[in-house]
């Protein structure tokens, strides 16, 4: 079996675009400052993969595929009081389409909306080529029933 991430990249890259919120993104972590002048940048990775005891079988294991999506938002946009505004909304919009479509178009069983992990969004700094980036992370836990078979 295979876990299939490019499709549940590929879906929530769609919602992300969907919210017409982003001049850009991306579907892996950046190693330098997203682009320059845009007002909003995405990114989206896997952060870990482990089995989920709690759903797993006998010949089978399920996987609960954990996924960061962050926003970015340069801290030399002005007025700076929008910055924690205009971040704050677009995971408002982002969060709430994952919620709508927690099977994630059906690429995965479900976001693990409850429970631990659990959907939810951390805001912090980052500072990435000199510049500082305001950013707020969606950790995005994804369960996937029976990927990985078991032999005895």
């Amino acid at each position: 079996m295979s876990l299939n991430l490019g499709s549940i990249l590929d879906v929530l890259s769609s919602h992300a675009a969907a919210t017409g919120r982003f001049d850009q993104i991306l579907t892996h972590e950046p190693d330098s400052s997203p682009q320059a002048g845009a007002a909003l940048v995405t990114a989206i990775w896997v952060q870990r993969i482990s089995p989920l005891p709690a759903m797993s079988g006998l010949a089978v294991t399920s996987v609960l595929v954990e996924l960061v999506q962050r926003v970015y938002a340069p801290m030399t946009t002005r007025p700076a009081d929008v910055i924690d505004i205009r971040v704050t909304e677009a995971i408002d919009d982002l969060l709430g389409r994952i919620t709508a479509d927690f099977q994630l178009g059906g690429t995965v069983n479900c976001v693990q909306l409850v429970g631990t992990p659990n959907l939810h969004a951390v805001a912090g700094y980052v500072r990435t080529d000199g510049a500082v980036q305001r950013v707020m992370d969606i950790a995005i836990p994804c369960v996937l029933a029976d990927q990985w078979p078991q032999s005895a």
